[in-house]
């Protein structure tokens, strides 16, 4: 369904998380390319839902929803939840014309509390925890101090513990790392695939170069979430000696501690992937999973009323899913859910 150039109303209904009662919240206006927003959930209970416009909307613990708030990025990169709200990542045309790396740290209500400035080069990631913040660049990582201040802490990054070398080729994969912090500050650095016509190539991978050190890979394209104390890892490989290529699709699941693989789980090419309620992850397309990080087992399901997913997310009891029909459902503990259909397009707000 196409939305002429309008706003497209989503109501989202606020549930306890015993789901003993359910009350409609104020209704959220997103545009009309609110089929490629996501869902973040923050540290206070919050849901950010950021847009590709871009635009931010948060929803209160509460239930109440924010102005629309259009962000002066020409695009978000990325995005992070931190103690204060959100760190967000995009690039600007500034005065010189010259496109400008820049990280904004915008509180629950959506409001600019600090910025970090890199005209001269781009940011892969950024990391938050207990009041620190991280950025990895180009070939190094800072950490974000108040005031738009950084201060360099590696430069270049950490190599890998086998130096670098994967499937016995020397690559160069420093420079592309990005940082992802565990439960209790551990620091993972994970280097997207890499491949060319000609030179080096090898499959993506993650390490820890620490007080453990650990280095793995696996066949995925996309970087991996951070799921408590275990990585998520999508990954994509094809069967061997069939035309065309038949492409198998699956998440795995890698303790942080050690590295080591535990489990697995099948998934489609368009399913939505986040972190669940602790100890699970989320695996959303015309259904919805919760799936246990230890074993790969299904926890419970639900079916997708209207459409499939387009994003997701866990905030306390309950879980909140946006589809491409621009319905918004929660769906708590009891596996009870409530779902809004979208209303008339309104005006631009």
């Amino acid at each position: 369904m196409k939305w002429a150039s309008a706003i497209l109303p989503l109501t989202l209904a606020l549930a306890a998380a015993s789901s003993a009662g359910l009350a409609a919240d104020k209704p959220a206006f997103w545009p009309e390319d609110w089929d490629r927003g996501r869902l973040v959930p923050l540290r206070d209970g919050s849901i950010a839902l950021v847009g590709g416009d871009p635009r931010l909307q948060i929803r209160s613990p509460a239930g109440e929803w924010s102005p629309v708030v259009r962000l002066a990025l020409e695009y978000v990169a990325n995005y992070e939840a931190d103690d204060q709200g959100l760190l967000v990542v995009g690039e600007e045309v500034g005065t010189s014309k010259l496109r400008g790396t820049v990280v904004l740290l915008l509180g629950v209500d959506g409001e600019k509390i600090d910025r970090w400035e890199f005209p001269n080069d781009g940011v892969r990631s950024v990391a938050s925890r207990a009041g620190r913040r991280w950025a990895t660049l180009m070939n190094r990582m800072v950490e974000l101090l108040p005031g738009g201040k950084t201060e360099l802490v590696f430069q270049p990054l950490p190599a890998p513990p086998d130096g670098g070398s994967e499937h016995g080729r020397k690559v160069q994969t420093r420079t592309s790392a990005r940082l992802r912090m565990g439960p209790v500050g551990e620091q993972v650095f994970c280097v997207p695939e890499e491949a060319y016509h000609e030179g080096p190539f090898h499959y993506g991978f993650c390490f820890r170069n620490d007080q453990v050190v650990w280095n793995e890979s696996g066949t995925w394209t996309e970087i991996p979430l951070v799921c408590g104390d275990h990585l998520v890892e999508p990954e994509r490989w094809w069967s061997r000696g069939t035309y065309p290529l038949h492409y198998h699709h699956r998440i795995v699941m890698r303790r942080i501690s050690d590295g080591v693989k535990v489990a697995a789980a099948p998934v489609q090419p368009s399913t939505v992937v986040e972190c669940g309620a602790p100890g699970a992850v989320l695996l959303a397309d015309t259904s919805v999973r919760a799936v246990q990080l230890s074993t790969g087992h299904r926890l419970w399901s639900a079916p997708v009323r209207s459409g499939h997913a387009v994003a997701i997310a866990q905030v306390g009891g309950c879980t909140t899913l946006l589809t491409n029909h621009g319905t918004m459902t929660n769906i708590c503990r009891n596996r009870h859910a409530d779902s809004r259909q979208p209303g008339r397009a309104g005006p631009n707000p």
